[in-house]
């Protein structure tokens, strides 16, 4: 999972991390390691996760994880998603624009 969350956040025609500010920095390694953690059969779960995420935090996907309303349940959640793939493989990763580094 490394390696694919290595590279997930960064936009388009942006060459590198250093383009952005430490707070900016800090956001990604914590989304980085969020995914790592909440994809990885052996190692999802809300405990897993907690200290990356904000109290009141919210998270929804009814189509997918009806029920679950913030990170941690997600990742718990999760945990049953991916132990029954062998492989998953994200290939682009959709986000609300921010704005270019100044």
């Amino acid at each position: 999972m490394a390696h694919i969350t290595k590279h997930i956040m960064l936009p388009e025609g942006a060459a590198s991390e250093e383009e952005y500010t430490d707070q900016e920095r800090k956001n990604m390694h914590a989304v980085r390691e969020f995914m790592a953690l909440a994809y990885d059969p052996q190692r999802a779960s809300a405990d897993a996760v907690a200290h990356l995420v904000a109290p009141g935090a919210t998270f929804e996907a009814p189509s997918t994880f009806p029920g679950v309303h913030d990170p941690c349940a997600y990742a718990q959640a999760h945990r049953g998603t991916s132990s029954s793939v062998c492989l998953v493989l994200v290939r682009s990763w959709r986000k609300r624009s921010l704005p270019r580094p100044r």
